[in-house]
């Protein structure tokens, strides 16, 4: 069984430092080989170290994100609570306020029926439905090329 490595450990806080400059550098927007030279690394460990560390960010927002729904949430339950009896008591302004309340809660937990969006290109004016077989495959070829442009230019 490998022996498990300190999280305190030299190699760990090196890597960790590594991790956190990677990301700085990334965001300064350094290629993958600028930030491998730089820090004396290979590309595809910058690579490894960038994807970590927006990985983690990426969770420690869906984290945050999940709190604050859940604040507001209770919030709303207590602003419904305070006005409930009125509102069913006939009160049109509080019945108002209380439908308001609820419209709020089911955009904030999703249950609010999504908005139907047609794709279309990206200048907006035409529909992909509306190409022909011909006109996609050209589109995915152009989009393929120059991605691959992209990510030459990335190393």
């Amino acid at each position: 069984m490998p022996k498990a490595r300190s999280k305190t450990s030299k190699s760990k806080i090196d890597s960790t430092a590594n991790a956190v400059k990677s990301l700085e550098l990334r965001k300064k927007g350094c290629s993958y080989r600028e930030i491998a030279r730089e820090l004396k690394i290979s590309v595809g460990v910058a690579h490894k170290y960038v994807s970590a560390a927006l990985a983690e960010l990426n969770e420690s927002l869906k984290e945050e994100t999940e709190q604050l729904r859940a604040i507001e949430l209770e919030r709303l339950d207590d602003l419904q609570i305070g006005i409930w009896k009125k509102a069913i008591g006939g009160d049109l302004f509080a019945l108002d306020r209380v439908l308001k309340i609820m419209a709020q809660r089911a955009e904030l937990t999703g249950i609010k029926a999504p908005t139907k969006i047609a794709p279309t290109t990206p200048d907006g004016e035409n529909s992909y439905q509306s190409m022909s077989d011909e006109e996609l495959k050209n589109r995915i070829s152009e989009l393929q090329s120059k991605l691959a442009i992209d990510e030459s230019n990335e190393k």
